[in-house]
């Protein structure tokens, strides 16, 4: 196999081996640092990656020095009309590195490093083009993270934990791009590149806080200083499959199949009621999510026009989405059945429910966006025998946002924002609470989806 061989400069703390372009696309290093274990093989990492960037970010050309014979054309080519692309993908973090297995030589450690020009070119042009294969229980991702030290964490911490971020947001897009990914039914189904980004923005944010779950492992590929004592690190992260999809779901049905309860005249329960149900929306009259109509006939009596309002709102009175219909489509001569007629003509007209549909996934993300639904804990202050450490012990259940505490009468109430079942919560409080309760402490009532008594 036909390679170019530059030599590498050396530095301080590491040494470097030649840089070898080879001519299946291979641009490959090797590096050591002194020392056994981790700590070690992440240097040597760091120090060969490097060196790959800057060799690829150097002016070098894929052929051999005494202009006797030349690389395979193609990949010359390829490699000299796209480097400003190949370069690009380097600094987004979309590089695939391949590290070898470390092996000992003297008091260093060693391994070998490579990137592959034309995957790399091609991952670099289409940022989502990893497939999802059934057969495969991880996804691998080369992805870039800045980091400033804050909070007692160091600048080094700050970068990884945000290039795990960025993978989890990068595998998320890539599962819903790869899987048309909607609900039981209609109601969410991804229409444009718009809806695409916010979901995968809003499903990523959410189970950032989770990675230590969905990561199976990571390295480190290289880093390098920023401004500021910032700094900038390439990590190649392995993503688990099982759970980021069982988390995924899970966010879908929370924003796709909600549970709510609807509020309107006799004219129009049915109707919406059947709509929703067509859509996966589960109804009934203990949700804490409310789907209200409220409407109003306008115009002369021989051409009456139904205007229509439709809200998501909790039980707290929070507003999460609102959709009116167009008047202007449908007119009727006033009748016995006026209101009857124009709501069936309204929930036949396509464009009037498709516009729906976009207002109801839009409300039902919002609840997932900020949070969850609010709920209210209600604890018996006799119960308590640390009452001011309730809104401490809440706060650190894992999910729950937004926590005040008030008093009620003989009780303490918790209002807070939850993402998952109100039962669910119920048993996570029921542990959390004993470290601050009597030994008398009752298990938790599920009164409906909004409340939990503790009585």
């Amino acid at each position: 196999m036909r390679k170019l061989i530059l030599s590498s400069l050396l530095l301080s703390f590491a040494s470097y081996g030649d840089v070898m372009v080879l001519d299946n696309g291979d641009i490959s290093t090797s590096a050591c640092a002194y020392g056994r274990g981790q700590a070690a093989i992440t240097q040597a990492q760091n120090s060969a990656a490097a060196e790959l960037s800057r060799f690829i970010k150097g002016n070098k050309t894929l052929e051999f020095g005494d202009d006797s014979e030349s690389f395979e054309s193609s990949l010359a080519q390829v490699y000299s009309n796209s480097r400003d692309t190949i370069l690009e993908g380097l600094n987004s973090g979309r590089m695939q590195f391949t590290i070898g297995q470390p092996y000992l030589q003297g008091s260093d450690t060693c391994l070998v490093v490579a990137v592959n020009v034309k995957k790399s070119l091609s991952s670099s042009n289409t940022p989502d083009s990893l497939e999802w294969q059934d057969d495969s229980s991880t996804v691998t991702v080369t992805v870039i993270g800045e980091g400033w030290s804050k909070a007692g964490d160091s600048a080094r911490q700050r970068a990884e934990q945000d290039a795990l971020r960025r993978a989890i947001s990068r595998v998320v897009g890539i599962y819903l791009s790869q899987n048309s990914v909607q609900s039981s039914q209609t109601i969410m189904q991804i229409s444009n590149n718009e809806e695409h980004n916010a979901l995968r923005d809003l499903m990523s944010q959410q189970m950032s806080s989770r990675s230590a779950g969905l990561v199976k492992s990571w390295q480190p590929l290289a880093s390098k200083k920023l401004s500021k004592d910032g700094l900038q690190v390439t990590l190649q992260v392995v993503v688990e499959k099982s759970p980021l999809i069982a988390q995924s779901n899970d966010f879908l049905d929370q924003i796709g199949s909600p549970r709510v309860k609807v509020i309107a005249d006799d004219n129009f329960e049915p109707i919406l009621k059947t709509w929703l149900s067509e859509q996966g929306i589960e109804t009934g009259s203990g949700a804490s999510l409310q789907v209200i109509a409220k409407h109003k006939l306008r115009g002369p009596a021989n051409s009456k026009r139904l205007s229509l309002t439709i809200e998501v709102r909790d039980l707290a009175n929070n507003l999460y989405g609102k959709w009116d219909n167009d008047p202007s489509l449908v007119a009727l001569p006033d009748s016995e059945h006026l209101l009857d007629d124009l709501t069936r003509v309204t929930f036949e007209m396509p464009e009037q429910l498709k516009t729906l549909q976009q207002a109801m996934s839009k409300a039902f993300i919002n609840v997932v966006s900020q949070g969850g639904l609010v709920r209210e804990i209600k604890i018996r202050s006799s119960y308590l025998s640390q009452p001011e450490k309730l809104h401490a012990v809440i706060s650190t259940i894992g999910g729950v946002k937004d926590v005040a505490i008030f008093t009620k009468n003989k009780y303490l109430v918790a209002s807070l924002r939850y993402p998952g079942d109100t039962r669910e919560l119920a048993l996570i409080l029921q542990n959390s609470l004993a470290a601050i309760s009597t030994p008398s402490f009752p298990n938790g009532q599920v009164i409906d989806d909004q409340t939990i008594l503790f009585n």
